[in-house]
């Protein structure tokens, strides 16, 4: 009886999805955990004098949402900006590990925004398009595309290029993150959060 109620049935539901999504998502965060685990965190040192700490977070206002949104700094106890692109598919698995942290810390007042670095417009909404589907060729046996959180085009990259200022760096890489707090303040960069 059961197979024959579900033999006329296409795809999964939308609940099924979610549940494959948050699925992936721990099994991408319980992987990454493993790693750093095994990480000799006596070669690395944890910087508390970066120039952007304690300065004013550039407005995300002109921050086109293409997913959820929009957001303002103060609608959370803390946001995390993330920086991610469509041409790097090293970021689909920093997504889903975003959304893992979403779903843990977002109860407590956390809010990610995933901060597209990429040029065109229409790039970003081609990303946002597969959210849900199967990527066979990354993670260890593929993972569900997922963002339980705001994904947002930056034009002109004007946030991305605010940051990189206020950073003092070269470059602002995907993967690159920064914890605001609700008055804009910069409380945290995390260089290459994958």
């Amino acid at each position: 009886p059961a197979a024959a109620a579900s033999a006329g049935k296409v795809g999964m539901s939308d609940e099924e999805k979610e549940a494959k999504r948050a699925a992936d998502d721990e099994k991408i965060a319980k992987s990454s955990s493993a790693l750093a685990q095994r990480l000799d965190k006596s070669k690395y040192m944890i910087y508390d004098d970066d120039a952007a700490l304690g300065k004013k977070a550039p407005a995300i206002d002109g921050l086109v949402y293409k997913k959820d949104g929009p957001h303002k700094y103060s609608d959370a106890k803390f946001t995390v900006l993330g920086f991610w692109g469509k041409f790097a598919k090293g970021d689909y698995t920093t997504l889903n590990t975003w959304s893992h942290l979403q779903r843990t810390y977002g109860p407590k007042g956390v809010q990610f925004i995933g901060v597209s670095r990429d040029r065109k417009e229409g790039d970003v909404d081609k990303f946002v398009s597969r959210l849900g589907s199967f990527m066979r060729e990354l993670g260890e046996r593929g993972i569900t595309l997922g963002a339980n959180f705001p994904l947002a085009f930056d034009p002109d990259t004007a946030v991305g290029s605010e940051l990189q200022k206020t950073s003092m760096i070269m470059a602002l890489p995907v993967g690159m993150a920064y914890i605001v707090d609700p008055s804009g303040t910069i409380l945290w960069r995390e260089q290459y959060s994958r």
